[in-house]
Order: C-alpha cells, then sequence, then structure tokens
C-alpha cells in the first residue's frame, strides 16, 4: 500500500470496513469534513482486496477528534464502522511464525476455576472455515506486533473454524479485542477474546496421546455433560468447555484421560458422532503440551 504520512496533523484508522468500500468510497464519506486531508483503504499488495480498515489523515488533531466524534460507530454500506487514533508503533514489524508448532499449553483447571494465561494471545472463533493463517494476520495486524499465529486443522486438514493469534505487548491484545469482537469477517461474525490457557505448563498432552479436542459441541454442553459423554472409555483426569466472556461456550471442550488406549477409543467411537443434533470432532489435542 502506499504510505499515509502524518508528520503533522494527526491520522486515524478506520475498522470493520466492507469489502466493497475504496479509496475513493473513503474519501467522499470523510472528504467534507473540517480538517480532512486524505484518506485509503489498506489492501493486500498481490491481489488489491480491501484488508477491511483504512487510514485517514486529518489537518490538526482537533479535526481528528471531530472526525471521529461524527463518523464512530456509524455505518457505511450497511456496516458499523469504528474510528480510533492510529499508533504507527501498532504496525507489525516483523512476520510472525506461521506454522502448526504448539503454542497454548493447558494447565489443568477444575470445572467452575478459569485460568487467565499470559495476556498476549487472543482467541478468535467462529472463523470461516475459508480463513488461513495469513487472512488471520491480515484481520490482526493493525493492532500490534504478532509473534505467531495460526488456524488449527484437523487431520482431514480442514479449519477448525478457530485461530489463536499472539502479540509481544498486552496493549495489542486489548486493542485487537476492543475492535474485532463481535465484527463480520468473511460473512461471519466473528468472537475475539484473551487465551485463557495461553502460556501455562501442563503435564500430558499431544506428546504421550492423553488429550483430545471435542469440536463442533452443542452450545448447551459444560464440563459435566462433556464428562458424561466420555466416562466410559477410561478414566478421566479433566474436563472443560472454555467459554467467552460473555459467559458463552467456545462451542468446543478439551478432555484428558490418565491412559493413552482410553483417548484412543473416545476418538474411534465418537468422532464424527451427534450429540444434540450436532456431529462433533473429535481428535487428539495437538495443542497440549508435554
Amino acid at each position: 500500500m502506499s504510505s499515509v504520512e502524518c508528520e503533522e496533523g494527526a491520522r486515524l484508522y478506520v475498522g470493520n470496513l466492507p469489502y466493497s468500500v475504496t479509496t475513493e468510497t473513503l474519501v467522499e464519506n470523510f472528504g467534507s469534513t473540517p480538517g480532512f486531508i486524505s484518506g485509503e483503504v489498506v489492501t493486500v499488495p498481490k491481489t488489491g482486496r480491501s484488508r477491511g480498515y483504512g487510514l485517514v489523515t486529518c489537518a490538526s488533531q482537533e479535526a481528528a477528534d471531530n472526525l471521529i466524534s461524527q463518523f464512530n460507530e456509524t455505518e457505511l454500506e450497511g456496516r458499523k464502522i469504528f474510528l480510533r487514533e492510529d499508533n504507527p508503533d501498532r504496525v507489525r514489524k516483523s512476520k510472525p511464525r506461521r506454522n502448526n508448532a504448539p503454542v497454548r499449553n493447558r494447565e489443568p483447571v477444575s470445572q467452575g476455576e478459569y485460568a487467565t494465561g499470559d495476556g498476549l494471545q487472543v482467541y478468535v472463533g467462529n472463523l470461516a472455515f475459508s480463513c488461513d493463517v495469513d487472512r488471520l494476520t491480515e484481520m490482526f495486524e493493525p493492532y500490534g506486533n504478532i509473534t505467531n499465529a495460526d488456524v488449527p486443522t484437523g487431520f482431514d486438514g480442514r479449519s477448525r473454524g478457530y485461530g489463536i493469534v499472539r502479540f509481544d505487548s498486552k496493549d495489542a491484545v486489548d486493542a485487537a479485542i476492543q475492535a474485532l469482537d463481535g465484527t463480520e469477517q468473511d460473512e461471519r461474525t466473528i468472537r475475539v477474546n484473551l487465551d485463557k490457557y495461553a502460556g501455562n505448563k501442563t503435564p500430558g498432552g499431544a506428546g504421550n496421546g492423553l488429550q483430545i479436542y471435542v469440536g463442533s459441541l452443542p452450545f448447551s454442553f459444560d464440563g459435566e455433560r462433556l464428562a458424561e459423554i466420555f466416562q466410559e472409555f477410561g478414566t478421566i483426569t479433566h474436563a472443560e468447555v472454555p467459554l467467552g466472556r460473555d459467559g458463552r461456550s467456545r462451542g468446543f471442550g478439551i478432555v484428558r484421560f490418565e491412559e493413552k488406549d482410553a483417548a484412543d477409543k473416545a476418538i474411534d467411537a465418537m468422532d464424527g458422532s451427534t450429540q444434540d443434533g450436532r456431529e462433533i470432532r473429535v481428535n487428539v489435542d495437538k495443542f497440549a503440551s508435554n
């Protein structure tokens, strides 16, 4: 993208733009406001596709404040946009690791207790299944320096419908949650909240196959109900259905057994089965650490 100079005055970030909005549309929308200098929709260099946000330069801080007052949380082509001051330091300076290395280490937590994580990682739920790591990174790179991003896949190579993004500062995490939680991305309303599992150490896990991931759970499930449907396969040491900030299930769960054979049996018997009208996915949890 071409740079928007802001050595003088103030620059604003315009988020949650419809992908149909062009630079011309953005300028037309804001151009009559006193103090407006320039604006552009940020695009992917190779494709020219909008990244869903734009940058606007104003002649002064007063003009920028006025623009925010007039247009923040107003609708543009059917979507509610938001405006805030743009901090150049939030732009990603280095490429994140784009691989499938484990980044989520879970600590045993009894049902009803909650871990807090290290505050540097966000969980992104309800992603479009077409969303890959590059697309996920595009969404979050305006908010800070990304050190890792991942969209987990099942054994069939299909996205699990969620992702994780790790930043190098808590300010970036807070900005991303505030800006993107509840926004529409690729025609789906995504959920963005603090990943309470990040940075915690746990015994067991993917190294010895003791822990399984259960996806596409009915939202009525809690940890107790999850344990009920898996207890026939062996002794369970931990079962949990993570909750979002709103107290709703994230739609997946984890179950850890004492023995690997129990986990294998659970996967063979339950993967693809129907629970309360939904077909669940069950496989080894690759994010559980040794």
